[in-house]
Formats: C-alpha cells, structure tokens, sequence
C-alpha cells in the first residue's frame, strides 16, 4: 500500500550474498542452535564493535555490545536496569509512541520536552526536576526528520553530568544519509560519558529479521547481561552469525552502499512530486535521510481522522503527525514511507494523494 512503512521490495533485500551467508550456514543446522550467551555471540559482538568504531566514532569493546531482538527489546532493557518505578525520564516531542508507551508500561514517567531544528529543547529539558534519564533520536529525529546540532548534542551531554542522568541515544536510520557522511554519534563526544547507545539492523537488512544491539558501560555489562537473561535467556544465535559473517565479509557496507544510491532516488523521486502537486496543501520537513518524509499541512487539519479515512477509502497508508506529540501543541499532516517503493509507483502514490485531499479538503 503507497507510503507503508514496512513493506520491503525485493530491489531493497540484502541479496545474493546474503542468500549466501544462509545457505552455508544451513548446511550444517546442527551448528549455532544451542543456548547463546545471554550478552550475545561473540564474533557478532566483535564484528558490531568493529562497525561502530569506524563509521559511528564508538571507542567500546565487544563485552559492551549487547545483543537485543529489536530496539524495543534494548530500551525494555533500559528500563529495567537503570530507573526505579515512577522515574522521570525526558523525551522528545513529538516522538515515537510506542516506545513511550513501553516507558509507561514499566512504571516510568516519560515526561515529553519539545524538540527545535536543533535539537531537544535544552533549556526546557533544564526546567524540569529530577530527571533521570532522556532518551532522543540526535541523528535523524523521529518523526519531523530533524538532526541535533554539535553545540546541542554538548550541551546535553554537559546537562546530563551535571544532572547525574542517563542519556539513551537511539541511532535511528544513522546509516541512511544520503549526499553526506554519516555524523558522528553522540556516544562518541565524550568517553565515559553517561550514555547507552542503541542500534539497529532492522532497516538495513529486513524487519522481519529484527536483530539489533546495545553499547553499555563497562561496569554495568554484567547487569545487563543478567536482565536479558531473565527476560528470555538469549537472541539467536545462528541469526548473529549469519550476521556477523555479511559484516565480516564486507557485504553489510556494500548493502549499504546500494541502499543509499536507491532511497536517496526514491526519496528524491517523492520530493519532487509532493513539490509539483501538494504544495497547495503543505511542505516537507527535515533533513535529507531516513526512510520517510513529514508533510507537514499548510492550515491544521484533522490528520488523524485522514489518515483513517484514505486507508479505507483510497488504499493509501499514511501515519498521521500529531498523534506522535504529548503535550507540545502538535503540527498536524502525514509521514509518508517512500524507501520501499519505487520512483513511478512514489509518483503515482503523490496523484493519489492529491485525490484524496482534493476529494475531502477541496
């Protein structure tokens, strides 16, 4: 369905190489299907190190890395090992509400600061008392797309020493930058810094897959290890080392590469026609990366009522924007998936959104 979030292409799966690693691997099925070490299979965990350190500016060493079965997985992890119940923990508005909602479910008190083109609002995360921890999106802010400026990124981390908080940095789509390199992670400002880092190869690789990972201090692994223990004992461990063989064989930066060259496209593709036919209704907000794009409405609209009514009605999927915001007075409009779709069918899509409003806006 037009702008799906999750709804890979063949053209976008890691291919034959990774075909490859699986095939070899199956041939002997007896191996790496035994319990794993809760913090992870090690070559995995080296080969994950390895990646951080040359493109996320990460000085870890593996017994940090944490193997966790999707992002969510890492932040329950969070959760449970550094707060108490009805902690405060500060986090961007608008934001991703699930991982709020999983924030919530553990007792905690998510308390939302509203987020600038630079960043998290420092001066209002200041205002606040007896925050914890604050968890943010510094390299590609979900949803409005924006990336936290160095100067920002400083000043937190000078907030959170001061405060004695956590930082939780979730790299998200870091990786998918396109026309630029990568910026360098927040983790990676300063060593020792009161920071987990999460990550992910959910994107990348496919959703279904739903491997990713965690940095933690070195004095805290062994707690970490022994919350993901209890949680489910371990991740797989033939996935890890599938995985580890596509980093280690070079394959992973490759897909990368290719990746990149597609959705940098694609994206430019649907830039050009929500330009040419929505610019009537509204703009494109943030930076130029990721998988998505904001539309962002020119006069507030019901966008969540929208979002309803094109899915039922003219079989387009879109996610409505201020059902991401908590307190901050909300931008209503849509975020629309376009890496999985190719550039006629991103065109085509952008007509029939056009419809769509033209039909119920007028």
């Amino acid at each position: 369905m037009p702008f799906a979030f999750i709804a890979p292409d063949q053209e976008s799966l890691p291919g034959k190489n990774w075909t490859t690693v699986v095939a070899r691997t199956s041939k002997s099925p007896w191996l790496h299907n035994g319990y794993c070490d809760p913090g992870g299979f090690m070559p995995y965990k080296k080969a994950v190190c390895d990646y951080l350190r040359q493109y996320r500016g990460l000085r870890c060493e593996p017994e940090q890395v944490i193997t966790t079965d999707g992002t969510q997985q890492a932040l329950d992890l969070c959760a449970s090992v550094l707060f108490e119940r009805s902690d405060k923990i500060a986090v961007e508005d608008p934001y991703f509400q699930t991982h709020i909602n999983l924030m919530e479910f553990r007792g905690l008190k998510p308390i939302p600061i509203p987020v600038t083109q630079d960043g998290i609002d420092i001066e209002k995360l200041k205002k606040q008392k007896k925050i914890k921890g604050v968890l943010v999106t510094p390299c590609h802010q979900y949803p409005l797309g924006y990336v936290s400026s160095a100067e920002n990124n400083e000043k937190l981390l000078a907030w959170a020493k001061t405060e004695g908080a956590w930082i939780i940095e979730d790299d998200y789509d870091s990786e998918l930058r396109y026309g630029k390199k990568p910026l360098p992670a927040l983790s990676s400002y300063k060593e020792g810094a009161p920071c987990i880092y999460l990550g992910s190869f959910t994107k990348v690789i496919y959703p279904g897959f739903n491997m990713a990972y965690m940095v933690v201090p070195k004095n805290l692994i062994t707690v970490f290890e022994g919350a993901k223990l209890l949680i489910d004992r371990h991740s797989s461990e033939v996935h890890q080392y599938i995985l580890a063989e596509f980093i280690q064989n070079g394959f992973y930066y490759s897909h990368v590469r290719r990746l990149k060259k597609i959705y940098e496209k694609r994206r430019q593709a649907a830039v050009r026609a929500i330009g040419k036919y929505l610019s009537a209704y509204g703009h494109i907000e943030g930076a130029n990366e990721g998988t998505h794009l904001t539309f962002i409405f020119n006069h507030p609209q019901d966008d969540v009522k929208l979002s309803e009514l094109f899915k039922r009605s003219y079989q387009i999927e879109t996610r409505p924007l201020s059902a991401c915001y908590r307190s901050a007075k909300p931008l209503t409009g849509f975020i629309l998936g376009y890496a999985h779709f190719t550039e006629e069918e991103l065109e085509h899509a952008v007509l029939k959104l056009k419809d769509a409003l033209e039909q119920t806006l007028g």
